[in-house]
């Protein structure tokens, strides 16, 4: 429909204007030139929508942009009406009663400041009314915004192909499409959008992989793919070519099966800030390779993750075992040197080496988190970052699953703890002596022990467990008075400090 109402306004365009040359008549002055730029908008229109109605477009931010076009486009059609009946009043007007032609008389007449509004005493200025039309036009077709994403609690999510009238927005800057929970990938024609700033696929379960010619995006400068589980190829080439990237929130090493990317493009991403995320770093061949990054040279980054395995969470590297391969990937961890004085997040995943990088994590990194590093051999001695104030361990961290004795010796910063999926019964050696926590979580830990083996950590404000063993459910939790704040399975909810 859309599309129909602007060829049949071009029509209308191209058929005034012709009139209007064949009776050598000007209506208003300067109306011709506003029509010209009209009509170079319309066609261009024209192109963008040409198969915007052969779809069933349920997006509400489309339809409404559909529904505005059309809305201007009636407009436009109605000033030419008015245009065209003019242009035919004059060449009624234009002859004498014997047929002789007074065109140079109307010419002159209609030319005068006052010409425009004698028909029907109407008072409009055709010029302005189609300047007008094409600035409305202009805000539509030159889009630097187009919002199409779906909330975290609701929202359309059932967007599966992006619509191609959204490709030919050459002038758009912003694009958010998170949501989108049946979205697979993007069409090639986004190369197109060449002005493009920031690209948001956040939250899209089933989005599988980027453009081929996602590189042409020159000017991108943010790249969002937050729990995009499923994404876990980049083209090859095409990243390290956004050089002007200020968010890349995750990177995906190719498996090597396909041309997928490499950990060498991330060298010439300098710009880059604020948290990076880096999957499938096992694919990585040797530390030498690993150093082809260059994060040293990242000087914003605050925030990192080094994921060996392909998935954000689980273990899928259980059956690595080859000593040659466990010392491959230590090192590749120690060879992803980050800028030290700028990390203070670090989250280490689905590592099976037997060491952490003590070269560089003594740095001022406040957070750590581990998640399945189940060849741990962390030394009584070994020394944590002297900053560090939050710690999590997910799932078989090795040693540091049995003991926390290395945390005691320089750790006095220490103050939030978070124990998830603890392959042991016991709680770690050494916890209770980390007398700075004021937060302690164990989530779905399986640990029997008795409440007062947490009254030495007197500095404690918040205890929160669950899925505890049905004997440590029934004890008397109630006696660590000291602790303000405890909260046991979701269920019950002890707070001493109003009693």
């Amino acid at each position: 429909m859309a599309e129909a109402i602007v060829s049949a306004v071009i029509d209308q365009l191209v058929s005034v204007i012709g009139k209007e040359l064949e009776q050598e008549v000007r209506l208003v002055v300067g109306v011709r030139k506003e029509v010209k730029k009209l009509e170079t908008k319309l066609t261009l229109i024209k192109a963008v929508l040409e198969d915007a109605e052969k779809k069933e477009i349920h997006e509400n931010a489309v339809k409404i942009w559909l529904e505005d076009l059309k809305d201007v486009m009636y407009d436009a059609d109605d000033v030419l009406d008015e245009w065209n009946t003019r242009i035919l009043i004059s060449r009624i007007e234009g002859f004498t009663a014997d047929g002789s032609h007074v065109a140079n008389k109307m010419c002159s007449y209609l030319l005068s400041p006052c010409a425009c509004f004698k028909h029907g005493g109407a008072r409009y200025d055709i010029a302005r009314r189609i300047k007008d039309i094409r600035e409305r036009l202009a805000e539509l077709t030159f889009l630097r915004t187009l919002d199409l994403s779906s909330d975290e609690y609701g929202g359309p999510p059932h967007l599966e192909v992006l619509p191609s009238e959204v490709s030919r927005l050459l002038h758009l800057r912003y694009l958010d499409l998170s949501g989108k929970q049946r979205m697979t990938e993007l069409p090639e024609t986004m190369r197109s959008l060449v002005n493009l700033q920031t690209l948001k696929l956040n939250r899209c379960p089933k989005f599988r992989k980027l453009p081929e010619e996602i590189g042409e995006l020159s000017n991108l400068r943010h790249l969002e793919v937050e729990d995009t589980p499923h994404l876990i190829y980049y083209p090859r080439g095409c990243i390290e070519r956004l050089s002007q990237l200020r968010t890349l929130s995750k990177f995906v090493v190719s498996d090597g099966s396909r041309k997928g990317s490499v950990i060498g493009e991330l060298g010439n991403l300098n710009f880059l800030k604020g948290r990076l995320s880096i999957t499938g770093l096992r694919h990585v061949k040797t530390g030498n390779e690993a150093e082809q990054a260059e994060l040293q040279k990242k000087i914003n980054i605050s925030y990192l993750v080094l994921n060996f395995g392909d998935s954000k969470y689980g273990t899928d590297i259980e059956h690595v075992s080859s000593e040659e391969e466990i010392r491959r990937m230590e090192g590749v961890l120690e060879n992803l040197e980050p800028h030290k004085e700028s990390l203070e997040r670090l989250e280490i995943r689905n590592y099976v080496g037997s060491t952490l990088p003590l070269t560089w994590m003594m740095s001022n990194i406040t957070y750590l988190s581990l998640s399945y590093c189940p060849n741990l051999k962390v030394e009584p001695h070994y020394l944590f970052p002297p900053r560090l104030e939050t710690l999590e361990l997910y799932w078989d961290v090795g040693v540091l699953s049995k003991s926390l004795m290395s945390l005691t010796h320089n750790n006095n910063n220490l103050k939030t703890l978070q124990i998830w999926f603890c392959p042991h019964s016991s709680l770690p050696q050494g916890l209770n002596q980390l007398t700075s926590l004021q937060q302690l979580s164990f989530r779905s830990c399986e640990f029997l022990f008795k409440p007062e083996e947490l009254k030495p950590l007197t500095m404690l404000r918040k205890l929160y467990i669950s899925g505890l063993s049905e004997r440590s459910r029934e004890l008397d939790w109630s006696i660590l008075t000291h602790i303000p704040n405890i909260q046991i399975n979701f269920e019950i909810n002890f707070n001493v400090a109003e009693n």
